[in-house]
């Protein structure tokens, strides 16, 4: 075997056994690891304790998340989160313990049908599910909530390039469309005390955006409005924004409500 054929077989090996880092990851979180080891360096033996969990085993896991750098292995057998662990912490700043969540708990097994939905043009979420992925989340709520709060925090974190390229010179009102929590909408108003604004989404997600926009000190600049976006556009506004959640969707399926929604 010459030296590329190796190097080509050493590449492909470790993208194959690329799941056992999801999986170590997975592992932590459910566990409880990054809120419970804190700032704190623990022994397997304490943290099994404290976590009701098997010390043997416990170890054995501690030193795999050592070997994809979410835990670091200091004297006397103790072992600490490192920055990178940390932002697996329910309080951390950061999407990525929601994004693991989806990844793993949603994704994971319609993923490895990717062949079969190929062969039957059957999307692969409903082929292992049983329904559409929209479905599902409604009818597991936890899970639904889940892949809200990450959609809220990526918008959130990549809003800022639309803020800085809007011109809301004469703009009053604001309406951000199938917004879910209005994470884009919050980030526009900040941005623009002058301008209020409407949020249109379907019922079951306006509760989250009530608590979302209170946190943000806009609970009284923005309206709620309850609406299917690809049925009707009730909403009057001097500017609308369609959000990052909904717009594949609306490519999908164009609305016929869009092309009357603005004002002449």
């Amino acid at each position: 075997m010459s030296q590329s054929e190796h190097d080509a077989e050493a590449r492909l090996r470790g993208q194959i056994e690329a799941y056992h880092d999801a999986a170590l990851a997975y592992a932590c979180v459910k566990l409880g690891l990054p809120e419970t080891m804190g700032e704190s360096a623990w022994t397997a033996e304490d943290l099994a304790k404290a976590l009701d969990l098997s010390a043997p085993h416990l170890l054995r896991t501690l030193r795999g998340l050592v070997t994809i750098g979410l835990c670091a292995e200091q004297p006397g057998g103790r072992f600490a989160l490192t920055e990178t662990g940390r932002a697996l912490a329910p309080d951390a700043h950061s999407t990525l313990r929601e994004k693991l969540l989806i990844v793993v708990e949603q994704y994971w097994r319609p993923w490895a049908n990717l062949a079969a939905c190929v062969k039957t043009g059957t999307p692969a979420f409903e082929q292992v599910f049983g329904e559409s992925v929209g479905a599902w989340r409604r009818s597991h709520p936890e899970a639904g909530a889940v892949f809200e709060a990450y959609v809220e925090g990526e918008t959130f974190a990549q809003s800022q390039p639309i803020v800085d390229a809007l011109d809301l010179a004469g703009v009053k009102t604001v309406a951000e469309i199938g917004g879910g929590h209005g994470a884009l909408l919050a980030a526009v108003l900040l941005a623009h005390p002058h301008a209020n604004g409407v949020l249109m989404d379907v019922p079951h997600k306006l509760s989250g955006a009530r608590v979302y926009l209170q946190s943000d000190g806009l609970a009284g600049r923005v309206g709620l409005m309850a609406g299917d976006m690809l049925q009707a556009m009730p909403v009057e506004a001097d500017l609308y924004l369609l959000s990052p959640c909904s717009s594949s969707m609306t490519m999908r399926q164009p609305a016929p409500s869009w092309r009357t929604a603005a004002k002449p």
